[in-house]
């Protein structure tokens, strides 16, 4: 048995396995986004922002580094609130979510603050890294 799974043994030592597979797959997307982004320096701003959106998400759905991922999507949707509906119109700005269109983004908003403060759960992958 190799040397990192020394303190691992039997039900433990594949549940380890499978904790560092998840954190291999999870480098591999970190880094194919970066690879994306660096091919798409022509492309459009928002076309690179969607490319690692798209891969904070997907830690966030395994539940890998959960409550500082979430930090950043919580921040990245009120201020996508904040400038793609509150200020629509800038000389008229509408605050309630409900009258300018911005129901959706409040919700990712603080769905993801919640995540922030209490993390990725019992079966996420930050708590199989604890074990």
């Amino acid at each position: 048995m190799p040397a990192i799974f020394s303190g691992f043994s039997g039900e433990t030592a594949s549940a380890g396995f499978s904790v560092l597979m998840i954190l291999a797959k999870a480098t591999v997307v970190l880094l194919a986004a970066l690879v994306v982004t660096r091919a798409m320096e022509r492309g459009s701003a928002i076309s690179r922002h969607l490319v690692w959106f798209v891969s904070l998400g997907a830690l966030l759905m395994i539940g890998l580094f959960t409550r500082i991922v979430a930090f950043i999507l919580s921040g990245e949707m009120a201020f996508a609130y904040f400038l793609g509906h509150m200020f629509k119109k800038p000389e008229e700005p509408v605050f309630l979510p409900l009258l300018n269109g911005g129901t959706a983004a409040i919700l990712f908003c603080f769905a993801c603050l919640y995540l922030a403060t209490a993390g990725g759960g019992p079966y996420s992958v930050d708590e199989m890294r604890k074990k």
